[in-house]
């Protein structure tokens, strides 16, 4: 009996300690799981993803709706145009043909804008042919370029008759950016549109174009595409501005197609003057800071009287010039009949002097009684001094047929070229680099005939 409150108590402190044991781990376990997991996990809202889906659907849909609005308004105004590869102008026989390394670069797609019922405008280079107007048949698919402008390089087409739409143009300088445009290309299957957004850009001013461009940046747009506002007004044409792309205004395209109308043969306009850019070493000998140097003065030219090689131009009515490449666009972006106020240093000495402002030379016309000299039994030699350049003669170019009459001397070529022809253009057969081609050049004036 006496073990009985001993054997009690030692059951008692054995309990507690298992009690002890117990919480110890609990706390421990707490402890852990606390360090583990400090705060309470946030609550996920899992509504929030699918409603910003819904907005970001909702986005996309409202463009949708805004280009399937604008599209009828716009539609019967657009063409996609089959631009033919450009070839190479010297003769080919089959030899030349499969020993060529490469082909020529396919067919390219350029989106028109109809501007009345059987004109168009387009984006193309000079000398560009068109092979067709995708979707058409027969009669429906021919076009033709009525005249480019070289410097700008907007064409006037000439298209099928059709029903057109007034399509007002919208000033870019009053375009609020950020904004979404409808953007048209040409492709395969025709045109298409789709949305671009601009963001905010400041205007820029450019040599080729009366009115400031607004940048693009690095957007993928294709050169030559057409922008419409999201209330179906003509935005302009998307083109290439110091290797970048950038948007020429809708008024400016306009006028330049307006004043293609009045000429066949636009002719940017030339000082008659190759210039070069001042170097350290030519600042320097030519006492000049800044400015083109001229190299080359032509004689009879716009500039003959008033220019010499070795002045230095610094300034073109008012505007500083230190690029050979700009300063020749700005003026040949003038109007004919105009003049041009020249800051220039001659000897060390600023001055000013003014030119008139002509239009360069037509291609292939002849120049001064010299231009020809005669190659007895072969035919006519254009001469060094012939005003005359690019596909038409070239100096070095020997006439061996001019109409029926083989082997022409100098005085045949001169009549020849003097006779007026239904097209104002007549046909030569010259022999240049070894190899025989037929050059079209400009002759005196169209016939009565062809007047009528």
């Amino acid at each position: 009996m006496t073990n009985g409150p001993s054997r009690q108590a030692r059951v008692s402190r054995e309990s507690r300690l298992l009690l002890l044991t117990v919480a110890v781990c609990a706390a421990v376990l707490l402890l852990l799981a606390r360090l583990r997991f400090p705060d309470a996990p946030l609550a996920v809202d899992t509504a929030a993803p699918p409603l910003e889906r819904l907005a970001a659907r909702a986005s996309y849909d409202a463009l949708a709706a805004d280009i399937q609005r604008v599209e009828p308004m716009i539609a019967p105004n657009l063409i996609a145009l089959r631009v033919a590869p450009e070839l190479p102008p010297a003769p080919l026989d089959l030899r030349d043909v499969l020993a060529r390394p490469d082909a020529p670069s396919g067919v390219r797609h350029v989106a028109a804008l109809r501007i009345s019922r059987d004109t168009a405008l387009a984006s193309l280079d000079p000398g560009a042919r068109i092979d067709g107007i995708v979707g058409g048949t027969g009669g429906a698919d021919r076009a033709a370029v009525l005249a480019v402008d070289p410097v700008r390089r907007i064409a006037r087409i000439r298209v099928p008759d059709a029903p057109v739409r007034e399509i007002a143009p919208l000033p870019l300088a009053s375009l609020q950016t950020p904004v979404y445009v409808v953007v048209v290309e040409g492709t395969q299957a025709g045109v298409t549109l789709r949305p671009v957004f601009l963001g905010r850009g400041d205007r820029f001013d450019s040599v080729r174009w009366t009115r400031p461009l607004l940048p693009l940046g690095g957007m993928a747009v294709t050169p030559g595409a057409l922008l419409f506002s999201l209330e179906g007004e003509f935005i302009g044409t998307v083109v290439v501005e110091d290797g970048a792309p950038a948007i020429a205004g809708g008024r400016d395209v306009l006028d330049i197609v307006g004043s293609l109308a009045s000429s066949t043969r636009p002719a940017p306009l030339d000082l008659g003057v190759a210039v070069q850019p001042l170097t350290p070493a030519l600042a320097a000998a030519l006492a000049a800071e800044r400015g083109v140097v001229v190299s080359e003065v032509a004689p009879g030219g716009a500039a003959a009287a008033a220019l010499e090689p070795a002045d230095v131009i610094t300034d073109v009515d008012g505007w500083s010039t230190d690029n050979p490449h700009e300063f020749l666009l700005r003026l040949a972006s003038r109007q004919a009949g105009t003049s041009a106020t020249i800051a220039i240093v001659r000897n060390g000495e600023p001055r000013t002097v003014t030119v008139p402002l002509e239009a360069a030379p037509a291609e292939g016309s002849p120049g001064d009684s010299d231009a020809f000299t005669s190659e007895r039994g072969v035919g006519t030699r254009v001469g060094p001094d012939a005003r005359a350049s690019g596909s038409g003669f070239r100096p070095g170019d020997v006439i061996t047929r001019a109409g029926a009459t083989a082997a022409p001397t100098p005085a045949e070529v001169r009549r020849f070229l003097a006779t007026p022809t239904p097209t104002g253009w007549a046909t030569l057969m010259v022999r240049r680099d070894g190899r025989q081609r037929v050059v079209a050049v400009p002759v005196a004036g169209r016939s009565d005939a062809a007047a009528r």
